[in-house]
């Protein structure tokens, strides 16, 4: 894996964020950003703008049949 590479380094991170990433990927990214500053400076700024973007869209409350559809 080509770790300078800013690419991956951004979709790892935004998967990460989303919970999208999995299991020893999962692992891996964690062990990454420890040993690697340029990857958590990336980790920081990606979790810095996805709360940007959460806190300008408005809530909404799902239809009750979602909830009964999860219940199931």
């Amino acid at each position: 894996m080509r770790y300078d590479n800013e690419s991956l380094v951004d979709m790892l991170c935004t998967e990460y964020i989303l919970g999208t990433l999995k299991g020893a990927a999962r692992r891996r990214f964690e062990q990454l950003i420890k040993q690697r500053a340029n990857w958590a400076q990336a980790l920081v700024w990606w979790e810095s703008h996805m709360h940007l973007l959460a806190d300008t869209v408005p809530a909404v409350k799902p239809p009750n049949t979602v909830w009964k559809n999860i219940q199931r």
